[in-house]
């Protein structure tokens, strides 16, 4: 249970005439939570939880420079953020682990709509085999006037990509 329905819980519990004991095992909550809510008045809840915040995160006051690396070259990973921030900021960031980068990274592609890297590769790849599409259209021409000689080696690795499975050629 969570804020003021848990509060009202309670509240209701006690109401009802449950000692603490017993509204714990009815609401399947400790008995530390029961004690915290049991006396308080509802202004006192709300001036508790309107006034409080989220936890300061380590990373908070990078947040601007994370950012600006997210944006300007979306497809650094975690880890090259953090190399770039070790560099940057030397003396700080000999406490930042890789895992705190990564969740904040996470977080800040989530908040700002930042493509991730494996957006951006499967775009480079599908504008590579859009390319290679129309160059290959280009080249089977009716007369063939274009000899298989002028296919060089250089050219045909550029038709087919292994990493992907893809291979411009499967349809000769």
């Amino acid at each position: 249970m969570k804020g003021i329905i848990m509060y009202s819980k309670i509240q209701q519990c006690k109401e009802d005439g449950l000692n603490k004991s017993q509204a714990s095992r009815e609401l399947g909550v400790s008995r530390g939570t029961i004690r915290r809510y049991w006396d308080m008045s509802l202004e006192s809840y709300e001036k508790l939880h309107n006034g409080s915040k989220r936890r300061k995160r380590k990373l908070d006051s990078y947040q601007k420079y994370m950012l600006h690396l997210l944006f300007k070259h979306n497809e650094y990973k975690s880890s090259q953020i953090l190399d770039l921030m070790k560099e940057r900021y030397p003396e700080q960031a000999k406490n930042f682990k890789y895992s705190t980068v990564n969740r904040e990274v996470k977080l800040l592609r989530q908040e700002h709509n930042v493509p991730n890297a494996s957006t951006s590769v499967n775009i480079r790849l599908f504008r590579t085999c859009l390319w290679a599409t129309r160059l290959r259209s280009m080249l089977v021409l009716p007369s063939r006037m274009i000899s298989t000689a002028i296919l060089s080696s250089s050219l045909l690795s550029l038709w087919s990509y292994p990493a992907a499975g893809i291979n411009m050629w499967s349809g000769f």
